[in-house]
């Protein structure tokens, strides 16, 4: 990481460049830690959501645009007869369905 960003200041002559092409690393650099968190909460719920009887359905992809700009992500879908099918890790995010901003981005 340190490598890259040393490259970036190399590479670049002009001073609002170079800033810019920092500034676009950091922010990538963010959307990449937030996915790997989103995953990592998603998997310490399985327990959880599986005691209330719930079951792993199938896992989406699904992309939003926060604060901080677009993250990709995977979530699982659960299932229970009798029950509306739920993303546990949007409900938590207050992710709405169907739409594509995160609450701070609206």
């Amino acid at each position: 990481m340190v490598t890259e960003i040393a490259n970036i200041i190399k590479s670049e002559d002009n001073y609002i460049k170079r800033e810019r092409k920092i500034i676009c690393f950091f922010l990538n650099l963010i959307k990449e830690i937030m996915a790997l968190a989103l995953a990592k909460v998603d998997d310490e719920m399985i327990t959880k959501v599986k005691a209330q009887g719930y079951q792993i359905d199938k896992k989406n992809e699904r992309s939003i645009n926060m604060a901080f700009g677009e993250v990709r992500y995977v979530r699982r879908r659960y299932v229970c007869p009798g029950k509306q099918a739920r993303y546990p890790l949007d409900e938590l995010m207050g992710f709405d369905k169907y739409k594509r901003y995160s609450i701070l981005a609206v």
